[in-house]
């Protein structure tokens, strides 16, 4: 993805302009956000939060991350999960290829491996007792 108003002629996301993507999550909890761009040597993009009250500018934009390599990735705190990311060209031009939002595990697959492992052992003894 990038825009139209690329002066280089190559429709990627230059240092005036930006690409807005909206990220309402709820609850909030942190993720990663990876990037795959043509981030290139001598390139950087820059990623930004952006509150909901302010959508179209990058006006009063928190800085969260600086990639500088076609594979960056950037964790977003659970603080800035209700609004906008803003990713725009920090050096030259980049171009966003895609998005990726993976979420930690909240814990909720370690709890279901507990549960497993006791039923497995619940298993095992009564096949024991019946042996005996």
């Amino acid at each position: 993805m990038g825009t139209t108003a690329d002066p280089s002629g190559q429709n990627e996301i230059f240092t005036g302009d930006f690409v807005q993507l909206t990220l309402p999550t709820t609850p909030p909890s942190n993720f990663n956000m990876v990037l795959l761009a043509s981030v290139q040597s001598g390139e950087q993009a820059l990623v930004y939060f952006q509150p909901l009250s302010s959508p179209g500018t990058l006006v009063g934009a928190t800085l969260i991350g600086t990639i500088t390599n076609a594979d960056g990735s950037v964790t977003i705190p659970a603080i800035y999960q209700t609004g906008f990311i803003d990713i725009t060209a920090g050096a030259a031009n980049v171009l966003l290829e895609s998005a990726t939002v993976s979420v930690p595990d909240s814990g909720s697959a370690v709890a279901l491996l507990g549960i497993a492992l006791a039923g497995i052992e619940g298993v095992r003894r009564v096949l024991r007792a019946r042996r005996a």
